[in-house]
């Protein structure tokens, strides 16, 4: 006839487990020292919403990691906005605070790529559907974690 368990086995096999998953979330892909070591950024909108595209230029600047220039050719990096909307309802833009996108799954991605040769650095993406004035906040959030994590 089997027994259970006691009590101490069971929490030791549940805290390696944790342990084990915590530990393999932790490890993250290495940034490229492109991106890294970048001065330089020029940012392009590719198609944002002027508001949302302004919003995320001044997320940019707050962190004032990069200086910002006039042309690709004077950039270390290219940093590229871009929105695409869901299919359905259609996207209904409504100015005022927090901007509304109405009826669509919006997600803002966020590209970079080394401005000498277009090599892919880094992207990301956010968003759903209702306030998205916090994703361009949140795109260089988690681009500032990454590049200063240790």
């Amino acid at each position: 006839m089997l027994r259970p368990l006691p009590a101490y086995p069971k929490l030791l096999v549940t805290l390696v487990l944790y342990v084990s998953i915590v530990g393999a979330a932790a490890a993250q892909a290495p940034i490229p020292s492109k991106l890294r070591s970048a001065k330089t950024a020029f940012v392009v909108n590719d198609g944002s919403w002027y508001k949302v595209f302004d919003k995320f230029h001044g997320e940019l600047k707050k962190w004032n990691r990069f200086r910002f220039v006039e042309s690709k050719d004077q950039a270390d990096i290219v940093i590229v906005l871009s929105t695409h909307a869901g299919s359905f309802g259609g996207a209904v833009l409504v100015p005022g605070p927090g901007v509304l996108l109405g009826g669509s799954e919006s997600k803002f991605y966020m590209r970079i790529t080394d401005a000498r040769d277009d090599t892919p650095l880094w992207s990301d993406y956010t968003g759903e559907a209702g306030l998205v004035s916090n994703s361009a906040k949140k795109l260089v959030s988690n681009l500032k974690k990454r590049i200063e994590q240790k």
